[in-house]
């Protein structure tokens, strides 16, 4: 298609409007992961297509002279797509804050560096009447932004059509840009099918976000609205300083857990074997909080990891931390292992350590809770761990974590069950009103390495 040779008013107001959405609509995304410290469910490839997107995108809006505001939508819809990359990297995938920001610009720059020279080299031959090149480069454009709203389809099919990180409120500024930039090329002299294709969409894949949502909104009321006191039960508990620890402080939590079973039979069942002899102290330590820091992060994609925040000076950290599988979770799956690193141990442990851990020991977990809770297995509280610095130990943690779970399993009327490997905690937990249930043993080392299987049956619930 030939360059545009006037713009009509309408199509330069109506792309005005379309601008000022395009302008503002991914900060309140931004300020939503500012808020929150957490991107958890916004895929950072989706912000990554998007930027990139803007190369191909702005180079078609300049060569074919689309009206001003319309030029400018692809260079501020890629400054802010990158402004959310880089908090995904800082709250996600836990990158210092300076070298997101140098690493990040660094990617923006060359995007700008590619796209001028895209013009430079593309504006000649359009003029003189060649659109091929063009074409290609609305297309290539067209799957990117087609592509950038795949993986969040990925995240709501992972969840069950509940879409989780995405700002509504973003979504609907979107939709609104996308619309009034449409209705822009309506009314221009003539149609631009590129870049209608565009718009296009995301008007139809960013609704079907929304529409997801409305539709798991709509499918499961019923089952929300029993839950609803049973979540308040949890929130209520920020009072005493429990906290929902976010996916960006992963290895935080990790920490804590390694160093309350730095002294543990079952954390040294994996790292303690006949061929690991040679191993260095500090390569034991790692790997065991490499196994740490994958279980964390399995419980926060399938379940809950909670914590009491560090009361000394350092601030940073964690004095107590919980995993906790609600109803009708696991850490089981293929997808789990692979998110949340921990097929990193098939190569990361001996190949005595693999096979206690991949063959012998989360297998005789699995199969257990099986056996002892029967139809119930589903339909249960699952305490996985729960650990309290020696130094923090004494003042309640435990037990604040420990009724965490307890009292939503006793609202929802259903049992709580957990593995023990300190031979005084059945004491402990008995006080709580669990009973044991089972003991079971890992066998393939010289000392046998014992865990109590106990379930606490349902109270009355209190609100």
């Amino acid at each position: 298609m030939a360059p545009q040779t006037s713009i009509p008013v309408a199509a330069d107001v109506l792309g005005t409007i379309g601008t000022i959405c395009w302008s503002v609509q991914l900060i309140p995304q931004i300020w939503t992961n500012w808020r929150s410290k957490s991107t958890e469910g916004l895929p950072g490839a989706t912000m990554l297509l998007w930027a990139f997107s803007a190369v191909p995108f702005g180079t078609y809006a300049v060569v074919q002279n689309f009206a001003i505001p319309i030029q400018i939508q692809p260079h501020v819809f890629c400054a802010l797509a990158m402004v959310n990359w880089t908090q995904i990297l800082i709250y996600n995938n836990s990158w210092r804050t300076w070298a997101a920001i140098l690493f990040s610009l660094g990617i923006t720059g060359s995007f700008a560096g590619l796209e001028a020279v895209l013009i430079f080299t593309l504006e000649g031959p359009t003029r003189a009447g060649n659109t091929t090149p063009m074409l290609a480069i609305g297309i290539i454009a067209s799957i990117l932004v087609a592509a950038g709203l795949i993986p969040p389809y990925y995240e709501i099919w992972k969840r069950r059509g509940q879409v989780v990180g995405f700002n509504f409120l973003f979504l609907a500024i979107d939709l609104s840009g996308a619309f009034f930039s449409l209705l822009a090329l309506l009314v221009q002299h003539t149609f631009d099918v590129l870049g209608g294709t565009l718009y296009i969409i995301c008007l139809v894949l960013e609704g079907g976000i929304v529409l997801s949502q409305v539709i798991w909104l709509l499918r499961t009321r019923g089952c929300r609205n029993a839950d609803t006191e049973a979540k308040s039960l949890a929130e209520s508990d920020i009072c005493t300083g429990v906290q929902i620890i976010p996916q960006s402080a992963y290895k935080a939590a990790a920490a804590c857990l390694a160093a309350a079973f730095s002294v543990d039979d079952v954390s040294a069942y994996f790292t303690d074997c006949p061929d690991t002899t040679s191993w260095t102290p500090e390569a034991r330590w790692a790997l065991h909080v490499h196994i740490m820091e994958y279980m964390v992060y399995a419980h926060m994609i399938n379940g809950f990891v909670i914590g009491i925040p560090s009361s000394s000076e350092k601030g940073n950290g964690y004095d107590a931390v919980a995993l906790w599988c609600p109803p009708g979770t696991n850490i089981d799956s293929t997808l789990t292992e692979f998110r949340s690193g921990m097929w990193r141990l098939r190569y990361q442990l001996s190949k005595e350590g693999r096979v206690r851990f991949f063959d012998e020991f989360m297998p005789l977990l699995h199969k257990t809770k099986g056996e002892i809770l029967g139809a119930r297995d589903d339909q249960s509280w699952y305490l996985v761990y729960l650990g309290t610095r020696d130094d923090a130990r004494g003042k309640g943690y435990g037990k604040q974590l420990m009724e965490w779970g307890t009292r939503q399993a006793d609202y929802m009327g259903m049992p709580t069950y957990l593995e023990s490997s300190n031979d005084i905690n059945p004491i402990i937990y008995g006080k709580w009103g669990f009973q044991t249930s089972r003991k079971i043993v890992c066998a393939r080392a010289k000392k046998e390495v014992a865990l109590d299987i106990m379930v606490r049956e349902p109270r009355d619930a209190t609100v």
